[in-house]
């Protein structure tokens, strides 16, 4: 009976914590220029890329990393259709065709170890050496500019790369991919 009890202190004194916690989300800085090339992170990785005639494709070292569309009416929609080579559904919107996109895209991972474990996958395909484990290592990163934005980490904690980060449970096969 006591362990029961105390089994129950516990789930009451964790469930507020959890039901409070931001849904995890990719962070992404893109800036869409006007001679038709795309740089920025996408969820923390280096990406470049092209938009033009209403699609834009990001690409890590040549390699086609995510694709979507693109509608302007007023407002700028962009919309995911491929990320690592799966169908993916995402979408970020912007007063204006031109300019640097900031934001965060929710709902794609459901949490962190399943965006590295993806990008690990992917990066293992389509990279080699040094550069696979700088492109897994940037995607890890995500989750310190994701804390960043929500309040939950500092800048100095989001420029660096702690222990904490090497802890996040990627990479082991095991994480959710895109819904």
């Amino acid at each position: 009976m006591r362990y029961l009890c105390v089994a129950m202190l516990v789930l009451a004194l964790a469930l507020p914590a959890v039901a409070a916690s931001p849904q995890y989300a990719l962070v992404y800085n893109l800036t869409f220029n006007s001679d038709g090339t795309i740089s920025g992170t996408f969820g923390g990785i280096p990406v470049s890329g092209t938009w033009g005639g209403g699609s834009w494709t990001l690409t890590i070292d040549g390699k086609t990393f995510a694709t979507g569309t693109y509608t302007c009416n007023g407002t700028c929609t962009f919309t995911g259709t491929t990320l690592m080579g799966k169908s993916a559904s995402f979408t970020f919107s912007s007063a204006t065709l031109t300019g640097t996109k900031t934001g965060q895209l929710a709902g794609v991972f459901s949490n962190h170890g399943g965006w590295v474990s993806s990008v690990t996958k992917w990066a293992s395909a389509n990279l080699t050496g040094v550069r696979r484990g700088q492109i897994v290592s940037a995607a890890a990163h995500n989750n310190q500019l994701w804390k960043q934005a929500n309040g939950n980490g500092s800048a100095a904690s989001a420029n660096s790369h702690s222990k904490e980060q090497s802890n996040n449970g990627g990479g082991n096969g095991k994480g959710k991919g895109p819904k």
